[in-house]
């Protein structure tokens, strides 16, 4: 069984949702609910971790509700927030040949990757890239490059940056967990 749990840690509660990938072809990644899991939170404080082994607890309190109604959890996406988190915006393009031709998904991928190359302050990493649109040639508002033909493509994301410690702090206390 394909599963996915999603783990929100928020300032009064801690949430754990898991469930299930289904389908193939059209169908694929249909989710199935199969169980939850809420805990008081602990540890925080506006937003900020400041009790490791009490986020610990309320985590292993969640996931074990979760559990008991959905089976183990081996991993989890953890959503991070609070005021360390920021978003900015960057833009980035590479040449792809001298003629047009068809863009791939690694073309998309290159210029991806490119557009993280932003700098950022000392102690902070991105957490998310979201594409607001590509440009293809000039021609703007392309959600979806791959496939179509060009020879110089561009993007315009919205980058999240984060505190590396309070990033790195949540994931020591999801670890901690057993997760």
């Amino acid at each position: 069984m394909n599963r996915l749990a999603a783990l929100d840690l928020g300032s009064s509660k801690t949430r754990v949702l898991i469930s299930e990938v289904q389908g193939e072809g059209d169908g694929a990644g249909r989710l199935r609910f199969l169980g939850w899991g809420e805990s008081d939170a602990k540890g925080w404080q506006k937003g900020t971790l400041t009790d490791l082994d009490l986020v610990t607890q309320s985590i292993q309190e969640a996931v074990g509700m979760a559990e008991r109604a959905a089976g183990p959890v081996e991993w989890v996406i953890v959503g991070v927030g609070g005021p360390h988190v920021q978003g900015i915006s960057s833009s980035s393009g590479l040449t792809l040949s001298s003629h047009s031709r068809e863009l791939t998904i690694e073309d998309v991928r290159r210029v991806m990757e490119a557009v993280r190359e932003v700098p950022l302050s000392r102690g902070r990493e991105i957490l998310h890239v979201t594409p607001e649109e590509f440009v293809l040639d000039s021609q703007r508002g392309i959600q979806k490059p791959a496939g179509r033909h060009g020879s110089f493509l561009a993007v315009r994301a919205h980058i999240i940056t984060g505190a590396s410690a309070a990033s790195a702090n949540v994931v020591a206390a999801v670890n901690r967990a057993g997760i």
